[in-house]
């Protein structure tokens, strides 16, 4: 088993997994219509991966993280060189987005371990809350996020 983390407002944790926020927003790795659950393989990196993306660094006062485990088995492995040119452009584009849409469209594995752009070497981990392996994640329990003070000041 592995354990991943996400991160989110604090009122919205009966949804932390839904992949309901990116099928509005759209993100990275998916077009907007289509639920995906982004998370890290470390609390630290989910923790990095939503400084760069908020504006009000404050926001983040009452967020709250949430692990899951999952059995490596469930688990597609993507390397960077899997990926297509320009998957990691700043702000993302339509490379990456096609890439995500067609992983879920496929249902070819529950979850989609990728590189993170903040900390190449580290992992994020995309999930597919419409496979029908997702009964197949455990989630633990709630717990306050807690940002060192001078990350958001």
């Amino acid at each position: 088993m592995i354990e991943i983390f996400r991160i989110i407002d604090s009122h919205f944790t009966g949804e932390a997994f839904s992949g309901k926020g990116a099928e509005i927003a759209g993100g990275r790795f998916n077009s907007s219509g289509l639920r995906v659950v982004y998370t890290s393989g470390s609390l630290s990196l989910a923790m990095l991966e939503l400084l760069v993306q908020v504006d009000d660094k404050h926001s983040l006062i009452g967020h709250i993280f949430v692990p899951a485990f999952i059995d490596r088995k469930h688990i597609e492995i993507i390397e960077e060189g899997d990926l297509p040119a320009g998957w990691d452009s700043l702000p993302f584009g339509s490379a990456s987005q096609e890439f995500g849409d067609r992983w879920l469209a496929e249902q070819r594995s529950l979850i989609l371990q990728i590189p993170s752009i903040v900390v190449p070497r580290e992992s994020n981990f995309l999930i597919n809350p419409l496979h029908s392996s997702f009964d197949k994640i455990e989630f633990g329990v709630p717990e306050a996020a807690r940002f060192d003070v001078r990350l958001v000041d």
